[in-house]
Order: structure tokens, then sequence, then C-alpha cells
């Protein structure tokens, strides 16, 4: 084939596919507002003057008497640990350091 062939071919390649490509233009100018735009903004601002009108509702209501201390208290554990991370301040080489002794060794 020599230059003009395939020159020529090319040609026609792109004038079939240039005639069986659609005009986006006409499409933009058939689609309407898509429902899914009104209906999802409108529902969110529903939503949210609702959780509003419930939070000020709820601000507005007098406080409601304490549980009984009794029913806490009995719920407590019956040992208390004081040290319940100490096993972390554990290390393989030191041991469990001590924060009340000074480390350069040296009484005041």
């Amino acid at each position: 084939m020599s230059d003009e062939e395939l020159k020529d071919a090319f040609r026609a390649l792109r004038e079939t596919d240039a005639a069986r490509a659609p005009r986006f233009d006409a499409r933009r100018r058939q689609r309407g507002v898509h429902a899914a735009l009104i209906v999802v903004p409108s529902f969110a601002v529903l939503a949210s003057a609702a959780a509003v009108i419930l939070f000020i509702g709820q601000a507005n209501k007098p406080a409601a008497s304490p549980a009984p201390v009794a029913a806490a208290v009995s719920a407590a554990p019956t040992v208390f640990d004081p040290e319940p991370l100490g096993f972390l301040l554990e290390t393989p080489a030191l041991g469990t350091p001590d924060f009340d002794s000074d480390p350069t060794g040296k009484q005041p």
C-alpha cells in the first residue's frame, strides 16, 4: 500500500467513526433535572431541622432524679487495683523502676 492509499483508508475510518459518535451537546439539552438533585438535599434539610427540634425539646425538659447510689456502689468491683497497668513498667533488664529514688545516687 502506498502512502496515499493509507491516508485515504484512515480518512474513511475517521469519517465512519465520526458518523457513529453521539452528539454530546444534544444529550445535555435533552436531560432534565434529576429527581435525586431535589430529593436528597431536601431530605437532609428536613432531617437537620428535626434533629435541632428534638435537641431543643430535650434541653427544655427538667432533669430526672439521679439513680440511687446504692445500686451504683453494689455494681462496683469489691477489690480495687491501685495500679492496673503497673506491669507495663516492668522491663526485662531493669525490673520495676523506683521513681522515689534519686537516679544520680546522691542523697540531699
